[in-house]
């Protein structure tokens, strides 16, 4: 599978930065800019990314903008992850590697994890700015395939809805209907959002398997 190289003069995609910043962004302490939430969320969970002098020298340049643009904190921060990293495809095996060692999640593939809470199974998106439409499309159809194997498995037995999250949701909800997943939706109809650019979509175990599995 090809990836896209992303040249050194680019910025990585600002709207997956966001996507990673957003997602467990602090709250404001009193008087606190924009800029100080998103440094305290990349020292309390993306520490690993912003390591050495380039690291120092970014929240530095974070620490001067008092504005409350996070697309434009973004931007800054997607030039910086292509000055530090080389490419998007280098960022997101650091991303991969990192995230598998500090959180309870099992790899499906390059786009695709999953988590477990009681008797649900929760898939999360890795970063995906170096996949192009059809590629993103071909690791859904490929970690659900995975899934739908993994499903039959003992310890996975007593999962009963598997759920996603994710701006792929927001942006994708006739496709994720196609793949057999529920858009959560209210009463009017209207998609249910965080109020991050993410949405919901389920399925039940039953309904996953017959479409899914062999």
């Amino acid at each position: 599978m090809e990836r896209q190289e992303v040249s050194k003069t680019e910025s990585y995609p600002p709207h997956i930065i966001e996507q990673l910043l957003v997602h467990s962004l602090p709250e404001a302490m009193e008087g606190e800019p924009l800029s100080g939430r998103v440094i305290r969320q990349i020292e309390s969970r993306m520490s690993d990314f912003f390591l050495g002098e380039s690291g120092s020298e970014m929240k530095s340049r974070l620490r001067t903008y008092e504005g409350d643009d996070l697309g434009l904190i973004s931007k800054m921060l997607g030039e910086w992850v292509i000055e530090r990293y080389g490419s998007a495809n280098s960022f997101e095996e650091a991303v991969r590697e990192q995230t598998q060692e500090r959180e309870e999640i099992e790899p499906l593939n390059s786009l695709l994890n999953f988590g477990v809470h009681e008797d649900r199974l929760h898939l999360h998106v890795y970063p995906a700015g170096s996949l192009g439409t059809r590629e993103q499309l071909g690791q859904l159809r490929d970690g659900f395939q995975k899934l739908a194997e993994r499903l039959k498995d003992k310890d996975l037995e007593h999962i009963q809805i598997i759920e996603g999250i994710s701006w792929i949701v927001e942006k994708n909800p006739r496709l994720l209907e196609h793949l057999g997943f529920v858009i959560d939706r209210d009463e009017d109809g209207e998609m249910w959002t965080d109020g991050h650019g993410n949405a919901r979509a389920t399925i039940s175990r039953e309904n996953f398997l017959t479409k899914w599995g062999e």
